[in-house]
């Protein structure tokens, strides 16, 4: 029996269209181990580049993360007074209140109360609270200041790592954050 059956073909031209010029396109024949080396070497950065521009991104994520971001912070330009002094209230709330996350921003938070202090001719927040601040305390509380910046540069936003480097530097056996 031969029998036709009607079968619902649909193509894309319409009877009467041209023919296409060039035959329809393939895919790229797949690539040799050296041209995808040669791509991969092409794209790459040295390693200290790229952990350079990774601190950068920990950093800046870290200041998003923890709310102390302010647009004035990019580079080169000084953040107003009225940015610094809410960095410093914010600062003093997550202290008083224990709601920092770990070493890394309790430092920042102590650095952020410090340096609005010292800026504004108060006595440090590393000084003793009473009495008179004798030329040996003010180098103390600067070589403190100066601590908590190397433990947090060293720490590369690592809560432990930065624990470590400060209890290095200074004569206390707890953790940066504590209260005993």
């Amino acid at each position: 029996m031969n029998t036709k059956r009607k079968i619902g073909l649909q193509f894309f031209a319409e009877p009467g269209d041209p023919l296409p010029a060039e035959p329809p396109k393939q895919d790229p024949p797949p690539k040799s181990p050296e041209e995808m080396l040669k791509d991969l070497m092409r794209n790459s950065v040295p390693k200290e580049e790229f952990d350079k521009l990774q601190k950068q991104y920990n950093e800046f994520f870290a200041k998003v993360a923890s709310g102390n971001f302010t647009s004035g912070e990019e580079k080169g330009q000084e953040p107003t007074e009225d940015e610094k002094q809410q960095a410093f209230y914010r600062a003093i709330d997550k202290i008083n209140n224990h709601k920092f996350k770990g070493s890394v921003e309790f430092m920042e938070n102590a650095l952020i109360i410090d340096n609005y202090l010292v800026e504004h001719g108060h006595r440090s927040a590393f000084a003793p609270s009473r009495g008179e601040i004798s030329q040996d305390i003010q180098n103390q509380t600067e070589d403190f200041n100066e601590v908590l910046k190397d433990a947090l540069e060293a720490g590369d936003g690592d809560d432990s790592l930065c624990s470590l480097y400060f209890a290095r530097m200074v004569d206390t056996p707890y953790k940066v954050g504590t209260r005993g």
